[in-house]
This record gives structure tokens, C-alpha cells and sequence, in this order.
């Protein structure tokens, strides 16, 4: 065989590796629907003619992506930037109609958020007025759902 031939060989099994690569998924993770998130939201809360409302904590949050699981749950990635701890990004899944939340990972980078943990947490409430609440309102909404807090 000619070493141009083997150099052809060797270009077309790395292509098949990297297509087949680039197309794989793990049967454990379905693929989820995912909301354009071309562009974070604007950061939250805010008022009815746009501008910010403080949060007791004075940080600044952001909606960075969200998806819809097959099971109907909602993911999320947000921000919190403070001047006192700088940046910290969450992944949250929620189920919307119900009003529960469990954190997936969060860290400083969005990197760090999005290394799933395990997935035996259990959920949680949401808190109305809550940053979780609020980015479960923004998040749920994009696929048509409406996030509720459970009364106490």
C-alpha cells in the first residue's frame, strides 16, 4: 500500500470516529428540548417598566439557558454576580407545575454548574420572592409553563 493510501485510510477512519463521536448519545441522558438561548435574559427581577428591583442580597441574576427534559422538567443555568462573592453560576432542574427544584451542580464557572451530581437529590420547594422561584419563572415560561410555589 502506498503511503498516500494509508495516509487516505487513516484521514477517513479519523472522520468516521469524529461523526460518530459528534452523534453519539448515551441512552441514560434523552436528548432534551432546548429554548433559544442565544442571548441570556436580562438580569432579574425586574419591574414593569424594566428597571432592576434590588434583591435584599444585592446581586445581580441571570437566565443563561434553559432546556425541557422528555419528562416535561425544566432545566436551567443562571448566574449571581455580588461585588462581596463575585460570580457563582446554578443548574437547576424544576418541575414547574408543581413548584420543586433541585440543584444538578453549581460552581464559578459554568462549567463547574453544569457537572450533573448525583441524581438521587430529592426536590424541593420553591419560595415565592426567591432568586430560585424567579428563575424558575423565566425558565418554565419559555416552554409554556407556569412555575408556582407551593402554599406553606
Amino acid at each position: 500500500m502506498t503511503r498516500s493510501a494509508k495516509t487516505s485510510l487513516i484521514a477517513i477512519a479519523l472522520i468516521m470516529l469524529l461523526l460518530a463521536l459528534a452523534g453519539r448519545q448515551r441512552a441514560s441522558e434523552p436528548q432534551a428540548k432546548v429554548a433559544n438561548t442565544a442571548e441570556p435574559d436580562l438580569p432579574f427581577p425586574r419591574n414593569e417598566t424594566g428597571e432592576p428591583i434590588p434583591f435584599p442580597d444585592k446581586a445581580d441574576y441571570a437566565l443563561l439557558s434553559a432546556a425541557q427534559l422528555p419528562n416535561g422538567n425544566v432545566t436551567s443555568v443562571s448566574r449571581r454576580y455580588s461585588e462581596q462573592s463575585g460570580v457563582t453560576y446554578t443548574y437547576r432542574e424544576f418541575q414547574c407545575e408543581k413548584g420543586l427544584l433541585r440543584t444538578l451542580g453549581s460552581g464559578d464557572t459554568r462549567t463547574q454548574a453544569e457537572i450533573k451530581r448525583s441524581p438521587s437529590e430529592k426536590f424541593g420547594k420553591l419560595y415565592n420572592g426567591s432568586s430560585a422561584y424567579l428563575t424558575a419563572e423565566l425558565a418554565c415560561a419559555r416552554f409554556g409553563k407556569k412555575a408556582t410555589a407551593p402554599l406553606p
